[in-house]
């Protein structure tokens, strides 16, 4: 995954498209041994973190460790930005260590010859990221088809759920609390 809109004022947290994301690769393929993400932090600056509310990430970090309908092997996030050390000081309340383990980070200087043979192969990576695979906005473009053909899925799915219970209270001071956090 990676940010492709730059412009700060633009950003608006779309995190439930990354679940239908999960949804499609899952509808697609069926259950795997185990899934590898690649987060990329090229062009994410301190003012995108203050788009995402603390309570969308508790609730995704609940879902990715506790209901997410995979094995999780690994994460890794190319690119890190020193922006990367006061994300982690805002996520890290939200992670079991079993899934703060899984993480590795790569910087923008480092060379991915070693994360080619060991991680992921060139095979399986688009050029952006030194693969032979279709450039991203193809992919992207791919994948949006795909995610527009199970509109009707995505909509029975939604009709399936439950409503919201009634934590306001406790959210909101979660919230109030990391809002008045000073970081450095």
């Amino acid at each position: 995954m990676t940010l492709r809109r730059k412009e700060i004022a633009k950003i608006n947290d779309p995190s439930y498209k990354k679940n239908y994301h999960f949804d499609l690769c899952l509808t697609k393929r069926g259950p795997q041994p185990g899934y590898m993400f690649l987060f990329d932090m090229r062009g994410v600056k301190f003012g995108h973190l203050t788009k995402v509310s603390l309570s969308t990430l508790r609730k995704f970090f609940q879902y990715v460790q506790e209901a997410m309908p995979v094995r999780m092997r690994a994460i890794h996030v190319l690119n890190t930005e020193p922006v990367l050390d006061k994300l982690m000081v805002l996520i890290r309340p939200f992670m079991d260590k079993k899934f703060f383990d899984m993480l590795k980070f790569h910087n923008k200087n480092e060379d991915l010859e070693k994360f080619y043979e060991t991680v992921v192969p060139r095979s399986a990576l688009p050029p952006d990221y030194g693969g032979t695979l279709p450039d991203t906005q193809t992919l992207h473009k791919k994948c949006m088809q795909q995610l527009q053909l199970l509109e009707p899925y995505f909509k029975a799915e939604e009709e399936q759920r439950i409503a919201a219970l009634p934590d306001k209270k406790r959210e909101k001071a979660m919230e109030k609390a990391f809002k008045n956090l000073d970081i450095d």
